[in-house]
């Protein structure tokens, strides 16, 4: 049951800073992008987004974003942040995952999967043998799948004492 739980609960993706990363060892990290850095459907980062990824970026923490979402969507948001990103991810299949982990040159252990789903971003994370972190979403879905999901993961979250 260990693949439905994150190694880490954060209520925001800013909280996953440098000296976070430092303290587990990780040296890259990859960034689910819808309602963990922005609403879904927002074309370009805030700048916030693009201030947190810079200042990872600068303190040589490897960064990439992923997305079950489309190229376009993935590309579009992806812009100017100098950045890898893996469309169609698929997640909780980990192909992508592997990809990025090859590209960046770390071990599973040493990359961060951060996203605010557990049936996907979680579950690939741990599947991937990296570590996970969960972030609470920026918004509560409306779409009838995000409600369904949301509700399989409630009891995880009670049992974690997040809700």
């Amino acid at each position: 049951m260990k693949i439905f739980y994150p190694d880490l609960y954060v209520s925001d993706f800013s909280i996953v800073n440098f000296d976070l990363l430092r303290k587990h060892s990780i040296k890259g990290v990859i960034f689910d992008i819808d309602n963990t850095l922005a609403k879904r459907g927002e074309d370009m980062p805030s700048d916030g987004v693009a201030a947190h990824i810079k200042d990872l970026l600068n303190r040589d923490i490897m960064v990439a974003l992923i997305s079950n979402n489309s190229y376009k969507r993935a590309e579009t948001f992806a812009g100017n942040l100098q950045t890898p990103f893996y469309a169609s991810a698929r997640k909780p299949f980990i192909s992508k995952l592997l990809k990025a982990k090859n590209e960046f040159g770390l071990k599973s252990e040493n990359i961060a999967m951060v996203g605010d789903q557990i049936f996907t971003d979680v579950i690939a994370g741990n599947r991937a043998k990296m570590f996970t972190v969960l972030v609470s979403p920026i918004v509560d879905e409306e779409d009838f799948l995000f409600k369904i999901k949301r509700m399989f993961e409630k009891p995880i979250l009670r049992k974690l004492k997040l809700i």
